[in-house]
């Protein structure tokens, strides 16, 4: 598992997935109790505060002093420094590497949801809270066909023959890119059958 001090994660990979399938349903079982401050005084306050969080960049452009051919000059509060503000100047090419490394990786997002408003099951714990409040549920999601879709909002069916216009589409198979085969290649299994 460790080797010359370093820890290596694929030796002991599949040790904490099993120990996260094992305490994961006690975590559930427990009643955990959150400390929260009170409400800021109302919503707008709230959604203020949050969205300095939410759209907040790497630098602002007012603290952009200056824009040359080969150089960037920035100001910047130093709170190591009792919060002095102080300037710096960059090559232009590792201020963007500096500036890039706060761009998120795609699929990461900057606010997520937690609690009662997390991703598991949300939906029933919101329902059994709407319960015990006495609220009109939410209703359940229906899934409607997108050929019904298309049909509803196109006037347009899918399911006809695009070459004849007589004949219905049949789905017999569906073909994932993950799947690195040729279409061709299942065309003439079935040909051959």
């Amino acid at each position: 598992m460790v080797l010359d001090g370093e820890v290596n994660p694929d030796s002991y990979r599949d040790e904490i997935q099993l120990w996260w399938r094992q305490i994961k349903p006690k975590l559930y079982e427990k009643q955990w109790v959150v400390y929260a401050k009170p409400p800021m005084g109302s919503v707008s306050l709230v959604v203020e505060y949050l969205s300095r969080y939410a759209h907040k960049v790497a630098i602002s452009n007012h603290c952009i002093l200056d824009v040359g051919d080969q150089t960037v000059k920035f100001q910047y509060k130093d709170y190591s420094d009792h919060n002095k503000v102080k300037l710096m100047v960059l090559l232009s090419g590792e201020f963007i590497r500096r500036f890039g490394q706060h761009i998120l990786p795609k699929g990461f997002v900057k606010m997520r949801h937690y609690s009662i408003l997390g991703n598991s099951n949300r939906k029933k714990r919101v329902n059994d809270i709407l319960q015990k409040m006495r609220l009109p549920l939410h209703p359940p999601t229906v899934k409607i066909p997108c050929q019904l879709r298309m049909l509803e909002k196109y006037g347009v069916d899918v399911t006809i023959c695009p070459s004849c216009s007589q004949g219905k589409l049949v789905l017999i198979e569906k073909v994932y890119p993950g799947n690195r085969g040729s279409p061709f290649n299942f065309i003439n299994q079935i040909d051959m059958q």
